[in-house]
């Protein structure tokens, strides 16, 4: 279309172009019709070389796909790539760069043991790490970024780091399809999930820093509203109080009541501790029945590759097969977060160490023992009411309380 209407202005305007490749030209005289006719059929076959091309590199990046070769593109911090030439075709190797590969390792390590990931960027930045980063195109490199939160986080959830290929994206998840063939990895798999389900749960953690005095602030909450209650005291005889108004989803709650503070604490202090202390807690590094989850997680997968053969086999109608490929994406993502989670509870706690936290620990550690145990306590009114009927502990992973 544009070169048929660039043809149409030059004879308007009597024009004449040379086309030229640096070692012959090419003239076009738009007041002959000969020329006009050539211009034309140049046209034509460029659009067709160039939807030919287009095609070839669509199904070379298919082939990768199915290869579960990295795809291209730049690599980012952790890893560099060498660039050489094998006759007519550009060969690149990607390799792991050990001096910034450490960082990450080093930040996978301490978010696995209960870091924020704000503390880890900002201690980075402190001991120097700045990182490369591009302003207009890939010669202008300035090695003067840093390493924000947001950007570490999304590092060490992309599996590119466990050298896994997956679809989709650090927003909406990602579905892994197996090892990548031609790219290393930073971190093992089980590093990689490990590291990932610490990061999903700083979404449920409660507050650790100086700003909280209490242990159990933001634990109790109304059986109604969900509202936590507040500490109107710091003293010895304050209360947990349900606060009027409407909450925090726009819920209008009637409740009115509230619990002894240092009752409440001191039972749920020792709910906690029995709760530490007879649980089985599984032994760092065994994932519990993971190896079912895990067997189901390649059976799914082998379901998912063979997917294209039976459409193609007319096995089943293409409307099948896409409702088949979402309920099995859906139902990996559900094994990678079980697997996840269950990778979360033997790393982070250990039965008796948390014991010994939640016994003799400042409060930022009884807090992370908490956090990793405990979703919320929910309160019911009832001042009549034994203390124990009116607390109910939501746990995080079923065991005695």
């Amino acid at each position: 279309m544009v070169g048929a209407e660039f043809g149409k202005i030059m004879q308007r305007i009597g024009g004449r172009l040379i086309v030229t490749d640096g070692e012959k030209a090419t003239t076009y005289d738009f007041r002959r019709q000969r020329d006009r006719d050539s211009w034309h059929g140049a046209v034509g076959k460029s659009v067709s070389d160039s939807g030919l091309k287009s095609e070839l590199v669509k199904r070379k990046l298919d082939a990768k796909r199915e290869a579960l070769e990295f795809l291209g593109g730049p690599v980012g911090f952790g890893w560099s790539q060498t660039i050489t030439r094998s006759g007519k075709k550009i060969v690149t190797v990607w390799s792991v760069d050990e001096e910034q590969a450490r960082w990450l390792r080093e930040a996978a390590r301490r978010i696995r043991e209960g870091e924020a990931v704000l503390k880890v960027s900002d201690d980075f930045y402190d001991r120097g790490l700045r990182i490369p980063h591009r302003r207009t195109h890939p010669g202008d490199t300035m090695k003067s970024g840093s390493l924000t939160r947001a950007s570490l986080s999304a590092m060490l959830r992309n599996p590119r780091i466990a050298g896994l290929f997956a679809t989709g994206n650090v927003h909406t998840g990602w579905t892994v399809k197996g090892p990548m063939a031609n790219f290393p990895a930073i971190l093992t798999e089980e590093e990689w999930r490990e590291t990932c389900a610490a990061l999903e749960a700083v979404t449920t953690r409660k507050g650790t820093g100086t700003a909280v005095k209490h242990t159990f602030a933001g634990y109790y909450v109304c059986h109604k509203c969900r509202r936590s209650l507040v500490r109107n005291s710091p003293r010895a005889y304050a209360l947990w109080r349900h606060r009027l108004g409407k909450s925090r989803e726009h819920f209008e709650c009637d409740q009115s009541f509230h619990i002894n503070a240092a009752d409440a604490d001191d039972l749920m202090t020792r709910l906690v501790d029995a709760y530490l202390r007879r649980r089985d807690w599984e032994k760092t590094g065994d994932v519990a029945d993971g190896d079912e989850l895990k067997a189901e997680r390649t059976e799914k997968e082998r379901e998912l590759a063979d997917l294209p053969r039976a459409i193609a086999a007319k096995e089943i109608s293409l409307r099948l097969g896409g409702q088949l490929e979402a309920q099995y994406e859906t139902r990996l993502r559900e094994i990678d977060a079980e697997l996840a989670r269950r990778a979360r509870l033997v790393t982070v706690l250990d039965g008796a160490e948390a014991l010994r936290l939640w016994r003799g620990g400042t409060l930022t550690e009884k807090r992370r023992v908490l956090s990793t145990i405990m979703v919320k306590i929910i309160v019911v009114p009832g001042k009549d009411l034994p203390l124990r009927e009116r607390l109910d502990p939501q746990w995080r992973y079923p065991g005695p309380a």
